[in-house]
């Protein structure tokens, strides 16, 4: 994962109770099945948005959105200093600062993290 290193990932996996199966996987996974799900996510946001940046903001901090309990709970998130993120909000400003969106790519970001947050909840209730 781009803002976890893998070896983190699946430590915070095996010590900490995931939110949603879709992290958890990503968390469980090597380095290589974790990109590939990461791709995946932003090919079908990148189509879903017409926009590259969106798609890269969007699989960057979907996990860190995702699991913020898990890692905050995680005694090893506290060793690798990975960025708490609350909302699709916050994750959408820090992905402006740090990736260079714009306005409208923020406002992008933040929807289609709110739209895939909305679907893992709505998977877990099932």
């Amino acid at each position: 994962m781009y803002l976890i290193d893998q070896e983190i990932a699946n430590q915070v996996a095996q010590t900490t109770e995931m939110k949603y199966n879709l992290t958890e996987r990503m968390f469980q996974a090597t380095e290589e099945e974790a990109e590939a799900m990461e791709m995946e996510i932003r090919n079908q946001v990148e189509k879903e948005t017409g926009s590259s940046q969106v798609a890269r903001a969007v699989s960057i901090y979907l996990p860190l959105l995702l699991e913020n309990e898990a890692l905050r709970k995680s005694k090893t998130n506290r060793k690798a200093n990975i960025p708490e993120i609350l909302t699709a909000r916050e994750a959408s400003l820090i992905a402006q600062r740090e990736i260079m969106l714009n306005e409208k790519e923020t406002q992008q970001t933040e929807q289609m993290l709110q739209r895939i947050l909305q679907r893992q909840e709505a998977l877990q209730s099932e």
